[in-house]
Formats: C-alpha cells, sequence, structure tokens
C-alpha cells in the first residue's frame, strides 16, 4: 500500500459562486485545534482494476501540521507528520520514507482543509458545486501543475461534516474515502506525532 490516492464521479456543475457551505466549513474548523476521523478507504490503483482494495483507518490531526494516518484494517502502513517531516512507514516491507515540509509540500485535501484555509486555498481551488439530496457536492482541483491528484470529489453534509473525500490521481489511480466518525477538539497526546524507526527498517529520503 505505497500510495495514498484518489478521483469522483462527474457531477452536475453549477456556479461556483453559490459554494457557500464549504466556506462555512473551513471558516468553523479555524476555532478547532484537533480532530479524530475515522475512515473506510476503497482503493483501485489501476484505472482497468475490476475491484477495489478496501482498508479502514483513522485521522488524529493537531494544528498547526501536525497528524497520524493509521490503518487498522489490510495494511500497516502509518504515516506521520510532526509539522517539520512526514514519515511514511511499511512495516511489513521494513521501509520507511521521509520528507520535509515546506511552503511546496502539499498535503491530503482532507488534512489541508483542517490546517488552515489559507492552507487549503494555497494548494487548491473549487471548481465545481451541487446540492445533492444528502448534502453538497464539490469538485476541487489541485493548483500545482506537479500535484499526484487530478481532481477530488468532496462531499459536505447538510451538518457541515465531511461525508467522503474521493481523489483521481493523475497515475489513474482511485480512492473513495468514508467519513465514519468525526470528532473535535479531542484529547491528543503530542508523543504519537514522533517517529523512531526500528533497527534494520531501509529509510529513503526524499
Amino acid at each position: 500500500m505505497h500510495r495514498i490516492l484518489i478521483p469522483f464521479f462527474l457531477l452536475l456543475l453549477m456556479d461556483c459562486a453559490s459554494a457557500g457551505p464549504i466556506d462555512a466549513f473551513l471558516k468553523r474548523v479555524e476555532g478547532v485545534k484537533s480532530f479524530k476521523v475515522c475512515f473506510t478507504q476503497k482503493s483501485k490503483v489501476d484505472p482497468i482494476q475490476d475491484s477495489y482494495d478496501v482498508y479502514e483507518g483513522s485521522l488524529t490531526f493537531l494544528k498547526p501540521l501536525k497528524f497520524r494516518w493509521t490503518y487498522t484494517v489490510n495494511s500497516t502502513a502509518t504515516v506521520i507528520c510532526n509539522g517539520k517531516s512526514i514519515y511514511t512507514y511499511f512495516p511489513e516491507h521494513k521501509q520507511l520514507n521521509v520528507s520535509k515540509v515546506d511552503n511546496s509540500t502539499e498535503i491530503f485535501p482532507l488534512v489541508s482543509m483542517l490546517s488552515s484555509e489559507r492552507e487549503f486555498r494555497k494548494f487548491y481551488t473549487v471548481s465545481a458545486f451541487k446540492k445533492g439530496r444528502g448534502g453538497f457536492e464539490y469538485v476541487i482541483e489541485p493548483k500545482l501543475k506537479t500535484s499526484m491528484f487530478r481532481s477530488i470529489a468532496f462531499v459536505l453534509g447538510k451538518d457541515l461534516i465531511p461525508k467522503r473525500v474521493v481523489t483521481f490521481g493523475v497515475d489513474g489511480s482511485e480512492n473513495v474515502y468514508e467519513i465514519t466518525c468525526w470528532k473535535e477538539n479531542v484529547p491528543v497526546d503530542p508523543s504519537i506525532f514522533s517517529f523512531v524507526p526500528e533497527r534494520g527498517v531501509q529509510i529513503i529520503r526524499y
């Protein structure tokens, strides 16, 4: 599970001037310090793949930009960001990928939203919107030409809680994330954002 990528079905498009709910969501989470998000993930690495691989996991986030992304079903991969570096660990392969966080680092769209509205708008733009039966459906596009994403679908509930994120990768991959729990201002132990690799792990730096 070396990639955490994503897409969505094409939406009936409406004028983006109507994108108020996502603006309200971004403004609301500005005042939230920490989050716990549970999700199920359906992944299709190859566009000609007939079926999806299914995973479950959780995201713990602490502002300004610390997070721990942990898989609990069908994968043992863990992604940790301490605000300065991102560690992606694959214990089954004894491999650790390390990359620095700087002003040009593109972060997963939902994590970027939780960090700050400014951070989100630096890397992404809302290109389309429609009101659906269960909430508000958006198409989000990356601003970076080197982005790993081709586009992102984002579904926001009427309660302004995210329900689904779908990413379409430039490599043809597709990942569907269904949000199964959403908690705000939860207690977070800062030590979960530190990482010390065990002996024998191959470390690859980017």
